[in-house]
């Protein structure tokens, strides 16, 4: 899980950065590795999954965007 923290953490900087290409390699591996690694619904893929919904949202991906929020739990 430290792995995926790592990418997730550098995926968002790179997001804020505009680096949306590496930031969504960096993301998607982070939420794969996550997923993998933690029971569903755990905190850090719920992170990782608003990383990605925020990175599409910059990147204006808007179907992306909805696509990864839809994974979100209600708030």
């Amino acid at each position: 899980w430290i792995i995926g923290a790592f990418l997730n953490n550098l995926g968002r900087c790179e997001t804020n950065l505009a680096r949306y290409d590496e930031a969504e390699r960096s993301l998607l591996e982070a939420h794969a590795v996550l997923e993998k690694v933690l029971p569903a619904g755990h905190t850090r893929i719920h992170s990782a999954i608003r990383n990605l919904v925020m990175l599409y949202e910059k990147s204006g991906k808007a179907e992306q965007r909805d696509a990864w929020a839809a994974k979100l739990p209600p708030k």
